[in-house]
């Protein structure tokens, strides 16, 4: 579980680097062209971040901390990581764990967001899902010219415009990888959520 977890958090964090994440204009209604757009085009900001001078480590992180929230829907992506044991949590449990799980996946591709090597991103197609959420196809494409790696974008569309609910690569999902590490460490902490904040809190004071 670790090893699938690092590589899917090693390849997310060079489809970061080649898609980006930035704010689109509001909409009231999705659209496949819409979704592909949010895609195509929120690689500035990003990109922008990266390329600026001399910017110190945690600087780093606060850029694209901020990206991330506004683009990420971080409390649907939460939510669904959690499972059932959401329903289990109280108001205070949720909105900790919320914090601490955006702050993991921050930090994870803040350390690794200068790894850009040249990799090339292609937009293949779109396909609605449902009535807001549509799944945007790409493949990166690496510069030793290795294997191409696919990679699924769903986007979910509201009146506040566009986000991302869950990156696929190579079928491999983001929220159900987490899913699954964060329900076997609350497995083995008799059912109780706290042994999974205990753990987030670990992380990050390690990491701090």
């Amino acid at each position: 579980m670790a090893d699938m977890l690092g590589r899917w958090r090693r390849t997310l964090t060079v489809l970061l680097v080649l898609v980006g994440f930035g704010a689109t204009t509001a909409q009231a209604q999705g659209s496949a062209e819409g979704a592909e757009a949010f895609l195509a085009d929120i690689g500035d900001r990003t990109i922008a971040v990266l390329a600026t001078p001399d910017l110190s480590a945690e600087d780093l992180r606060a850029e694209l901390e901020q990206i991330f929230v506004d683009t990420f829907d971080t409390r649907t992506i939460g939510r669904f990581v959690l499972g059932r044991y959401w329903n289990d949590a109280n108001d205070a449990q949720r909105e900790e764990y919320l914090d601490l799980f955006q702050a993991l996946v921050v930090d994870t591709y803040a350390r690794r967001f200068r790894g850009y090597q040249g990799e090339r991103f292609n937009l293949v197609g779109t396909r609605q899902i449902n009535d807001t959420d549509y799944l945007v196809t790409t493949q990166i494409f690496r510069p030793n010219g290795g294997p191409a790696v696919n990679v699924d974008w769903r986007v979910r569309a509201s009146g506040d415009g566009y986000a991302v609910i869950d990156v696929i690569v190579e079928r491999v999902n983001m929220t159900i990888t987490y899913r699954n590490e964060f329900g076997a460490i609350i497995q083995r902490s008799g059912g109780n959520i706290e042994g999974l904040l205990d753990a987030l809190r670990n992380r990050e004071t390690d990491a701090g």
